[in-house]
């Protein structure tokens, strides 16, 4: 994604543009506050915006 495109979502979210870059790559995750607010803006559930990664039962 653009940074022209997230700027409005990440004023409206009231964040640095080092923190969306984050939750963008995946390096960190929005708050629960933050993410509804997300889900709001993307017209999804809020579990939409996670990817659940199984761990391997050998772990």
């Amino acid at each position: 994604m653009s940074a022209q495109y997230l700027s409005p979502i990440r004023q409206k979210l009231n964040i640095s543009q080092n923190q969306m870059s984050n939750y963008v790559t995946g390096k960190s995750y929005p708050p629960v506050d933050k993410a509804f607010e997300l889900a709001k803006i993307f017209d999804c559930r809020v579990d939409d915006l996670y990817e659940v990664q199984e761990k391997d039962p050998a772990d």
